[in-house]
């Protein structure tokens, strides 16, 4: 067995490990262990096809190999993002919120804060100015999925699971498309029951970027549950 011949074995080995795992349901797509796996394992074929002279191979495994390394980078950025809001949230300033404070929690599905960023969809904390009505932009808590426990969100906000208040769901509409793909703002196409709750005390809430400020990820709220 030639040099060339052990190193496309090691390349395949890697690629069909993600692979197997992934069928298996023990790593998901954006996982890192599945990108570095894909990433090393195309990489690690398509120069040795380089070498090889194989331009097929090339094209294959180069696409491939830059498709996963665009994963891995969009993945290693999220992560440094929310490890900074981590440590933003952690220290002390003259953004950091009073106990006395009543802040509003709620979720909101893929369709709105972007399904390619946040397949689970997205926490919201945000100011609770009427307790009759939720706000409608917020600042970004973390992505999660709606059916996610008052002990999980209570650790991501700073404060005791017994300062949330279940309060009752607030529908938000998804606008229908044109022909042309832009949004019909005059028309909802249907409606999506988002989980909220109201928080007493948040004593270290997490920085993030305000939904607001994203035009492309969010779609504005067309109505709320009376």
């Amino acid at each position: 067995m030639t040099l060339s011949h052990v190193v496309q074995v090691g390349g395949s080995v890697l690629l069909l490990i993600a692979f197997v795992f992934f069928l298996a349901g023990w790593l998901k797509p954006k996982a890192m262990p599945y990108l570095v796996l894909n990433t090393a394992g195309s990489t690690v074929l398509a120069l040795n096809a380089v070498a090889e002279q194989q331009p097929g191979i090339v094209l294959l495994e180069g696409t491939w190999a830059l498709a996963s390394l665009a994963g891995l980078t969009r993945e290693l950025v999220r992560g440094l993002r929310q490890r900074r809001r981590r440590d933003v949230s952690a220290v002390p300033d003259e953004h950091a919120v009073a106990p006395e404070e009543t802040f509003c929690v709620w979720w909101e599905p893929p369709e709105i804060v972007g399904e390619d960023e946040f397949p689970d969809g997205m926490w919201v904390v945000a100011e609770q100015n009427d307790p009759a009505e939720p706000p409608i932009y917020g600042d970004a808590l973390v992505d999660g999925p709606i059916d996610a426990t008052v002990d999980w969100l209570a650790a991501r906000c700073g404060c005791p699971a017994a300062a949330f208040t279940r309060e009752k769901d607030f529908d938000i509409g998804l606008y229908a498309r044109r022909p042309d793909g832009s949004m019909d703002y005059d028309r909802v196409e249907r409606w999506i029951a988002c989980r909220r709750y109201t928080v007493a005390a948040v004593v270290d809430r997490m920085a993030g970027a305000h939904l607001a400020a994203d035009d492309d990820a969010v779609t504005p709220a067309a109505g709320v549950e009376s």
